[in-house]
């Protein structure tokens, strides 16, 4: 008996079969037209990021990527007469405004209906964040051992934060122990000047000191501590606003703080793990610097 092929089945069998087959495949699958825009996407996006997939169809592809992954574009953008493959890094939002990290294969087919991109995306979020962490971990020491002094350590612990996340407000606030205040030896602002020498009150900042814990204090979060009376406003507000304590094996010598004024999402649960992550590499750094 002649082996069946995919033409003898029913259209419809044959159709939820590849669908089962692509929703269990690890990676997400999109077609788009010549000009990017998603005539297809496989139901593993729902898994992986939340979306039906026809939440997506007729979406142009830059609506899901992070407006900084101006590679991906360029990748697309270089097309070539007959076919192409190109591949990138980026990321991709969530539908609840959070962002993952994929690695993006693209393939570009031309032919006489035009051309067509398939595009394949592999979650590498938590590899992502683990070479982060490397980077920045490699970056602190190296910092240490090539500055002369706290304000140069600090910035170039500045420069390696931005390469992983939104770092343009940022600060690091040291507690004096005998005086119980906090000062601020690196602290770069869109709206607020660097404070002078203040006590530990009820700051976001000294709630991250008191529990000791990394936290992301979105407005509705802060709104809840209030009430609680466990913070208040200091300084301007801002919906995103993520602080991790900087601990050494001993103690907790102050805090790491990054805000965004205008994006509630800017962070996100990822975030959160690898600024604590490196926090304690970044305190240790701090720590050896000021004694010397």
């Amino acid at each position: 008996m002649p082996l069946k092929t995919v033409s003898d089945y029913p259209t419809d069998i044959s159709i939820d079969r590849l669908s089962i087959l692509l929703d269990s495949s690890r990676e997400l699958f999109l077609i788009l037209d010549e000009n990017h825009i998603v005539q297809y996407a496989s139901p593993s996006f729902h898994r992986v990021l939340g979306y039906a997939p026809d939440d997506l169809l007729c979406k142009p592809l830059g609506s899901l990527h992070h407006p900084q992954d101006q590679s991906v574009n360029e990748s697309l953008l270089g097309s070539a007469p007959s076919s192409q493959t190109s591949s990138t890094r980026c990321r991709l939002r969530c539908k609840d405004g959070t962002w993952r990290w994929f690695d993006a294969v693209f393939h570009l087919r031309s032919g006489d209906a035009g051309n067509v991109t398939i595009a394949s995306y592999l979650d590498v979020t938590s590899l992502h964040r683990m070479e982060c962490e490397r980077q920045v971990i490699f970056d602190v020491v190296h910092a240490l051992n090539e500055t002369s002094n706290l304000d140069q350590l600090l910035q170039r612990i500045h420069q390696a934060l931005k390469k992983v996340l939104y770092a343009e407000n940022c600060f690091v606030a040291l507690h004096q122990t005998n005086e119980d205040t906090f000062h601020f030896p690196f602290y770069t602002d869109q709206f607020d000047e660097a404070p002078s020498p203040q006590k530990v009150g009820r700051s976001c900042t000294a709630y991250i000191f008191r529990t000791g814990k990394a936290a992301l204090i979105t407005q509705s979060e802060f709104d809840r501590l209030a009430a609680l009376g466990e913070v208040e406003l200091v300084g301007s507000a801002s919906p995103s606003w993520l602080g991790v304590p900087l601990k050494t094996p001993t103690a907790t010598i102050g805090v790491l703080v990054v805000q965004h004024y205008g994006d509630k999402n800017a962070y996100g649960p990822l975030d959160v793990d690898f600024l604590d992550s490196v926090g304690g590499h970044i305190a240790l750094a701090i720590e050896r610097r000021s004694a010397e």
